[in-house]
């Protein structure tokens, strides 16, 4: 066995034929192998997938918005998303290739979502961004698992899945009691005045804080 390595800078299609002859020591006889051509071909490049979720827990009727980044893409490209239990809606916002929109062909719905885009003529290691917004039900203690795929060329790589709980609110006496001994104290109170003053907080909150803090 021996082993044969193709320059770097062989064009694609190129065709290397392999022959020769084996001697043998002891008695001098030779023989011609049989001949075997190899074909140069275009390497498949392998990509790499993150998907994030803007928060993984929110409040009913709340938006999430999915992120889905893929590098090393070249030629076409297509995207599954898949929401479990199904959202109450989902949209793709944006499609961008190196940063620059495009137009691919978009489907959705509250259980998924899919995106192809063609040949992505930009070489062969173009980044694909695609931001989704979904938004969840009003139904509480439940977490929507999601998952997909991705398949560039012959290869489909799966996504790691992201969840998303949607959850009873924080009150704002229970968010402000950062010592979770069940009163606001001053320093608790004077954290919302702050917050007040920055636009981050309602004078009804604000209101509410204040009332506990006196009670």
């Amino acid at each position: 066995n021996y082993s044969v390595t193709i320059p770097e800078e062989t064009p694609v299609g190129t065709t290397i034929t392999l022959n020769g002859t084996v001697t043998e020591t002891a008695t001098g006889e030779t023989a011609a192998f049989d001949q075997a051509d190899i074909t140069v071909e275009q390497q498949e490049n392998s990509i790499n997938v993150t998907r994030t979720a803007s928060a993984t827990e929110v409040a009913p009727s709340e938006q999430v918005t999915l992120t889905t980044v893929i590098t090393g893409v070249s030629g076409g490209v297509s995207i599954t998303s898949s929401y479990a239990p199904q959202v109450a809606s989902a949209t793709v916002q944006s499609v961008t290739v190196n940063g620059a929109s495009t137009n691919p062909i978009i489907a959705t719905a509250e259980r998924g979502s899919v995106v192809t885009l063609g040949d992505v003529d930009v070489g062969t290691d173009a980044t694909v961004r695609i931001t989704e917004e979904l938004t969840v039900g009003e139904e509480t203690d439940v977490t929507h698992s999601i998952t997909g795929n991705v398949t560039a060329g012959e290869t489909t790589t799966e996504v790691d899945p992201v969840s998303v709980t949607v959850a009873e609110p924080q009150s704002v006496v229970d968010e402000y009691d950062t010592d979770n001994d069940g009163t606001i104290s001053i320093t608790e109170l004077g954290a919302a005045g702050a917050d007040f003053a920055r636009g981050e907080l309602s004078i009804t909150e604000l209101g509410r804080l204040g009332a506990e803090f006196a009670s």
